[in-house]
């Protein structure tokens, strides 16, 4: 954070996503799926996680909690994704995942619920960016088809792929 927002303006919205395909969604489309992810960040308490369509007329927001400043947390949310709504199954975005710093009242939706809005927080969601002494710190995110995920990525490491390969 370079610049403090203190006061969160009902339109304003600061979040970080990434996109999984159509061609790969299609797969766990309305299936149960399990996100995990590895959180370090100086402002504890609620903040939430979205998942959404390539429409943005379907979105589902889950908080998750952070206990310990700047410390390495394990989360998962676990949910059944939606077969409502417009969903792309080709190389555009079938859909986005991604993590809110701070969301303005226009974007606050209801915790665990699949709605018909393009919401990325609940009421709940703390500000990331109210210092810029502030850092928020994801790692080894993953979704996985079912209610649990690995408790390591299933992979080598690079340092045993490197040996490998000599």
């Amino acid at each position: 954070c370079t610049t403090a927002d203190t006061s969160i303006g009902s339109a304003e919205l600061f979040s970080v996503h990434t996109h999984v395909t159509g061609e790969d969604y299609q797969h766990l489309h309305g299936q149960e799926v399990t996100l995990a992810f590895w959180v370090k960040a100086t402002i504890t308490g609620i903040s939430c996680v979205y998942f959404q369509n390539y429409a943005l007329d379907r979105s589902y927001v889950s908080e998750f909690t952070i206990s310990a400043s700047d410390t390495w947390e394990y989360k998962t949310i676990t949910l059944t994704l939606d077969s409502s709504g417009t969903w792309q199954f080709n190389k555009s975005i079938g859909l986005t995942v991604g993590f809110t710093m701070n969301a303005g009242t226009s974007y606050h939706g209801t915790n665990n619920t699949w709605e018909s809005a393009r919401d990325h927080a609940t009421s709940n969601q703390v500000n990331h960016a109210s210092s810029t002494s502030n850092n928020f710190r994801i790692a080894q995110i993953g979704l996985y088809l079912g209610s649990s995920a690995p408790d390591r990525f299933l992979s080598d490491s690079v340092a045993v792929l490197h040996q490998k390969i000599s």
